[in-house]
């Protein structure tokens, strides 16, 4: 079955774009880990073996004088393999992603360009990359029907016994085997994270302040004083003051932690590490200007004024 289905790079899942220049892996996913296997073939591979199980146990116990034990009945063997199925797929996409790596800009001008092609929702490939999630994640759903769903509802309002979490979890549409992988990253594309008093964390809110840190840097540069500029910058942060900047890379890092442990490489890489890398850019050469200034008007005097006095 698995050479059927050609292994998913991240070429593919970030369609027409190109993530060349700013992130990257050499890992893949098995295609029969993909919605397009579970729907066409393994499903109903599963299906077959159940049926096959049912006809075997159908003609044993033709007699009716056996009981099939629940542990190998067709139900529980569907059971099964579908949840080893949905288990398997859940690590491989984990696995892949995890690996992904950002691509560490070497000058202000790269990270610009990073922050600009990534905060570009038609060209972005973080963009495309997940779109691609979002649908994979919600492979094996099974929605209803509209009307059914209206119906079901309308019986909930009118049951004064029932409490209001059920209308929660009437409003989050229906579940699917893979919730429990993708959940975060389908949340954070539908906004559906909280934050507590911060609001909610999402996708759209990040790419938001992607393109602001873009314009401030973009500003920055084209500054009549960069580097003067910079340096403003670095010694607002250095004296502990919050500025548009850090919080959008504190957001990040917001974001990042929202999606939990288990996808924390991914994290790292794609939502920390564009803006922590940019805003390095502006730190180091600020940095390196500063000590130089402090080498000259505080080392270099200090070392003139007590060179060869004891205790000196």
């Amino acid at each position: 079955m698995a050479s059927n289905w050609p292994d998913l790079t991240l070429a593919d899942m970030t369609s027409d774009t190109d993530a060349s220049t700013v992130f990257s892996t050499d890992e893949v996913v098995p295609g029969m880990f993909t919605r397009q296997a579970w729907e066409e073939q393994v499903q109903d591979a599963i299906n077959e073996v159940v049926r096959t199980r049912r006809d075997e146990i159908d003609w044993v116990l033709t007699d009716k004088t056996h009981q099939t034990g629940s542990d190998i009945s067709p139900e529980a063997l569907k059971t099964r393999l579908t949840e080893r199925y949905f288990t398997d797929f859940g690590n491989a996409w984990l696995n892949m992603l995890n690996s992904i790596q950002w691509h560490e800009p070497t000058s202000l001008s790269e990270a610009i360009a990073q922050l600009s092609l990534i905060g570009d929702v038609r060209q972005s490939p973080l963009v495309a990359l997940m779109n691609t999630l979002n649908y994979q994640g919600k492979t094996g759903q099974k929605g209803e029907a509209l009307a059914d769903s209206i119906v079901d509802s309308a019986k909930k309002l009118l049951d004064k016994n029932k409490n209001g979490r059920q209308f929660i979890e009437q409003a989050q549409g229906p579940e699917g085997p893979l919730d429990g992988v993708f959940g975060p990253l389908t949340g954070l594309m539908e906004g559906k994270e909280g934050a507590g008093s911060n609001g909610n964390l999402s996708f759209r809110s990040w790419l938001a302040r992607v393109t602001q840190m873009r314009l401030k840097l973009q500003q920055v540069t084209s500054a009549p004083d960069p580097q003067a500029m910079l340096q403003m910058l670095a010694r607002a942060v250095f004296q502990g003051k919050a500025i548009d900047l850090t919080d959008t890379r504190d957001y990040g890092s917001l974001v990042a932690a929202s999606l939990g442990q288990e996808w924390s490489g991914f994290g790292q890489s794609l939502f920390v590490q564009p803006l922590d890398l940019a805003w390095r850019q502006v730190l180091v050469p600020a940095a390196g200007s500063l000590n130089a200034r402090w080498q000259t008007t505080i080392v270099d005097q200090w070392n003139k004024a007590f060179a060869g006095r004891y205790p000196f």
